[in-house]
């Protein structure tokens, strides 16, 4: 009976340990996202280093560091991101959106050159059917009507 009980105490020690280290794993999955979006290059390139971290986690939103990165405008975070093994270009947050498509909407064309040249797909859509192009495209339009209406 000792035996049983001492064999289930040392099973449970066991899953705490691995549920409180995928607790500590969460958690710097959380603050790699954070990181990303203030820009704060230091911290991001020592968490993408962190064994057992996913550097494709997604929150409850779909965000990604990568997503979070490009939306920020952090090109050196972005590209620490692309040079990391295994990370996915194309992931897609809630609205279908990819790291590409928020640097296209920024405009950001050394940015869209580096996601390119990394293997980006340039025909993955949003849940609302634009593509990178047409992003890039629209927000080009709006820019020369916001311009043409302020000429004297």
């Amino acid at each position: 009976m000792k035996k049983i009980i001492l064999s289930l105490l040392c099973l449970s020690l066991g899953s705490l340990q691995a549920a409180m280290h995928q607790d500590h794993i969460a958690q710097i999955q959380a603050t790699l996202l954070m990181a990303a979006e203030r820009g704060d290059l230091d911290i991001v390139q020592r968490l993408i280093t962190t064994p057992g971290i996913n550097i494709n986690y997604q929150d409850s939103h779909e965000r990604s560091a990568l997503r979070n990165a490009a939306i920020g405008g952090h090109r050196t975070i972005v590209q620490a991101l692309i040079n990391t093994p295994g990370i996915d270009i194309n992931l897609q947050d809630s609205a279908g959106w990819t790291a590409l498509m928020y640097v296209a909407l920024k405009e950001d064309m050394p940015t869209v050159h580096a996601l390119t040249g990394a293997g980006a797909n340039i025909h993955l859509r949003t849940h609302g059917g634009l593509c990178p192009a047409d992003i890039l495209i629209k927000e080009s339009r709006a820019k020369t009507k916001s311009a043409g209406n302020h000429q004297i």
